[in-house]
């Protein structure tokens, strides 16, 4: 067998030269790319994380402007079942567990955050609260456990309670 010799011409040597630089810079250009639109996704999670958060923050203030001062004392009765006040207090949990549901079930690691870093630690206090606590445990008992969604939100909030008081939320739900 004779081996045939490649010739190569230095045109040749170029040709193949600006084919490798044309390869590396394109990768290049993917691996920014990349980068960019990981920065854009990273960009578009905060912002739906704010959004989210803003939203339900509009929502809650609406609901807590509408309850009347004397039912954010520590020992202040719980309204009448129906009683407008009732029904409004039912609305602060309802939108609490929609809290709760979009940054556990819809959202990303981002949303988890909103629950882990704000939203828990606002609930305890309402829970401290007789009256938002006799809703809550009216609505855990007679409500929440008709949605296994909300039934675990529900202990959920038990557990809150209890990590932070070392009994019972709700009494009559052990």
């Amino acid at each position: 067998m004779s081996e045939e010799k490649i010739n190569r011409t230095p045109v040749d040597t170029k040709k193949d030269n600006v084919k490798t630089l044309i390869s590396v810079i394109a990768a290049v250009i993917a691996g920014v790319s990349c980068f960019f639109s990981w920065q854009s996704l990273q960009s578009n999670e905060k912002v739906a994380k704010i959004n989210t958060y803003m939203k339900l923050r509009e929502e809650f203030n609406s609901i807590i402007l509408s309850i009347p001062y004397s039912y954010y004392d520590e020992n202040s009765p719980a309204p009448a079942k129906k009683d407008k006040v009732w029904k409004k207090i039912s609305d602060y949990w309802y939108l609490s567990f929609d809290e709760w549901y979009v940054t556990e079930y819809i959202g990303n690691s981002k949303m988890k955050e909103l629950w882990d870093e704000r939203y828990k630690h606002v609930i305890v206090p309402a829970l401290e609260k007789n009256a938002f606590r006799q809703v809550c445990c009216s609505l855990i008992e007679e409500k929440f456990k008709q949605n296994p969604l909300q039934k675990k939100y529900g202990e959920v909030l038990q557990s809150l309670y209890k990590e932070k008081h070392g009994e019972n939320l709700c009494p009559n739900n052990k």
